[in-house]
């Protein structure tokens, strides 16, 4: 599926270029129709120029000297819709890379900061804006999944907001696991950067495509979102902010969780699909809510019956937010179900990662000009 910002018209049935004028004795069209033949015209005519406009910045890297659009294009707000993939393992969206645009679906990661897509994808000879920069790069994620390819420099655009020279990674090599996601979109911070650059969203304020260095996301089973620059209105009243400390790179917000009394420390992260604690208190919540323990190399399990759902909450800003019965649990085909908070020593990273099974019930915003991050309950 791709998306994108649409345009929506109605053209004429033969061409939508052309107006039918009306001869001498014929009835005039009813206005209704005139008006649609009309609109349709504008718009084809908008369409093209805007067309020709955007060429421009994407090749001299600045607006046309007939750019009206300015005034309003600088503040663009992009909103994309995410895919809900293998049941909500992951969520995948359009990226738009190059000139004229090649399209892929990434995965958009709080956890990491460079953007790059698994070989064979990409094609610098089809781009009129790509510029190999000579750089080898070489990633690894905390599942030990790894990707090694070369770094350009392109024109990059999400739901209509660009960044223009943004760094991007073309793999040579990669052990991804294919689950419908054709590479990563990062959206960390750059002191994690592999590149040593900016994330995309950061480039896309400080050249002024979005009015607000934020974005927020809605990891959901149905209506699934990214917003860039902004977020929808009706989460202004119910968000709660905590602050955050990008020093290490990370998304890192301060919280409560049940069954601990000490405060603990995570990162916010849309790219891992579970809760990771360190292994002790995890056990430690586990027994605190009568869920059984499972030892599994060296990582700590919990398990319980199907109609025994515990009840989970992580406190942010002072307000405790419950994961959803339907998030927390993985059920296999022998009824046997799974908590999606799991203990483990990374050995590298924060201590807590708090990912997909915890921002399924709620909206998310990253405020980077703020250094805070707000969740609403969805």
């Amino acid at each position: 599926m791709r998306t994108s910002i649409i345009l929506s018209r109605d053209v004429l049935e033969d061409d939508p270029g052309l107006i039918a004028l009306a001869v001498e004795g014929e009835d005039l069209p009813d206005l209704p129709d005139a008006f649609e033949v009309t609109t349709a015209f504008i718009a084809n005519l908008k369409a093209k120029y805007d067309d020709e406009a955007d060429q421009y910045i994407d090749r001299y890297g600045k607006a046309h000297p007939y750019d009206n659009r300015q005034s309003t294009a600088n503040f663009i707000s992009g909103e994309i819709p995410l895919i809900s993939q293998y049941n909500e393992i992951l969520w995948t969206g359009e990226f738009q890379v190059g000139t004229p645009p090649q399209r892929f679906q990434l995965v958009f990661d709080t956890g990491s900061s460079d953007t790059w897509v698994k070989p064979r994808l990409y094609s610098p000879e089809r781009s009129q804006t790509a510029n190999l920069m000579g750089k080898p790069f070489s990633v690894q994620y905390g599942d030990r999944s790894k990707a090694s390819g070369q770094i350009y420099r392109e024109t990059v655009s999400i739901g209509g907001v660009m960044a223009i020279n943004q760094s991007f990674g073309s793999a040579n090599t990669s052990t991804i696991i294919n689950r419908g996601n054709e590479g990563i979109a990062g959206m960390g911070f750059k002191s994690i950067s592999r590149f040593g650059t900016e994330p995309f969203y950061q480039t896309m304020f400080d050249q002024k495509s979005v009015s607000s260095n934020l974005f927020g996301f809605g990891l959901w089973a149905q209506g699934a979102r990214l917003d860039l620059g902004h977020f929808p209105a009706r989460y202004t009243k119910s968000l709660v902010y905590t602050p955050v400390d990008s020093s290490k790179g990370y998304w890192l917000a301060n919280f409560q969780v049940t069954g601990l009394s000490q405060t603990q420390t995570g990162a916010i992260d849309t790219g891992t699909t579970l809760i990771i604690g360190p292994p002790e208190a995890v056990r430690t919540i586990f027994k605190s809510l009568g869920i059984k323990v499972v030892e599994k190399g060296g990582q700590v399990w919990g398990t319980y019956p199907i109609d025994k759902v515990p009840t989970l909450s992580f406190t942010f800003g002072g307000h405790a937010f419950t994961v959803g019965k339907d998030a927390l649990s993985f059920t296999d085909a022998n009824g046997q179900t799974t908590c999606g908070l799991i203990g483990a020593d990374l050995g590298v990273g924060p201590p807590w990662i708090i990912g997909g099974c915890f921002l399924q019930d709620v909206y998310a915003v990253f405020d980077a000009g703020n250094s805070r991050v707000g969740f609403a309950p969805k």
